[in-house]
């Protein structure tokens, strides 16, 4: 077993919550190392987070802990997950993010639920710390497991496929405003691609702001055009070449994506 903890929050490095949750892991673990992720995730942005994780959890030796604190307090399903992913763990709360994380037809191995108590405010503190020490020290937390097909995994965070179109979220902005979006490439073949011959990708449900091909890199267009691109993850990306693209068409996380074929849009 690893004795690593990973932590990807969204708390900044200005508060108290990193020192806390990294004392208690101390406290009760043995010979633990405690590596951050990141704690610069927009707030509540459980895609950014995915994204973030997903994109480097595969190089932490087997066994390795990661800690999401990110929403954690979610209304809708107050309970923690841990969740077993290609050997790794990954304790948080039950909000959307397991799904996120997933690639395509990657399965879990194994799943663990716990119930979040309505006095508990910080439960990265309370939970999150207890259950990776327990890990860690190899005790038994199957006592806590539920049945797999009893977790509702809450998925309203994935892109809603219709007959001739895809809605899709933008789940990270990089330094040069650069936006990557949860479509993957594979969902865009099986979806579009083979079956209509025009498709337009429109952003932030603007006109103005549309394009019609998908390239094979930033240098099939001309500097200060737009550019779609699937990237080495397989993520459906738009940029501007030599240009911040979401500095320049003030675009968030909170502007949607939207895919159509075979429509007049498109031409």
């Amino acid at each position: 077993m690893s004795s690593i903890v990973t932590l990807t929050t969204d708390w900044s490095t200005n508060d108290y919550y990193t020192g806390i949750v990294k004392a208690l892991i101390i406290s009760k673990c043995k010979d633990v190392s405690i590596i951050d992720i990141s704690h610069n995730i927009q707030p509540y942005s459980i895609p950014q987070a995915a994204f973030i994780v997903k994109s480097v959890y595969k190089n932490f030796p087997l066994g390795t802990i990661h800690i999401i604190g990110v929403n954690s307090i979610n209304s809708k399903n107050n309970s923690v997950l841990v969740v077993v992913i290609e050997n790794q763990y990954f304790i948080t709360s039950n909000n959307g993010f397991i799904d996120l994380l997933l690639s395509e037809n990657q399965e879990i191995q194994e799943i663990y639920e716990f119930k979040i108590a309505k006095n508990i405010s910080f439960p990265e503190k309370d939970i999150f710390t207890e259950i990776a020490c327990k890990i860690i020290n190899n005790e038994n937390i199957s006592d806590f497991s539920v049945d797999k097909n009893k977790i509702n995994l809450i998925s309203n965070l994935l892109p809603i496929i219709n007959e001739k179109s895809i809605s899709g979220n933008i789940i990270y902005i990089d330094s040069y405003g650069n936006i990557i979006t949860n479509i993957t490439k594979n969902l865009f073949q099986e979806n579009i691609a083979y079956a209509y011959y025009a498709y337009c990708i429109i952003i932030n449900n603007s006109p103005l702001i549309k394009i019609t091909t998908i390239s094979d890199n930033y240098d099939s267009v001309k500097k200060g055009e737009l550019v779609a691109i699937f990237n080495s993850l397989g993520l459906l990306e738009i940029a501007q070449r030599n240009g911040n693209f979401a500095q320049m068409f003030a675009i968030d996380y909170s502007s949607p994506i939207l895919i159509i074929f075979g429509d007049s849009l498109c031409y």
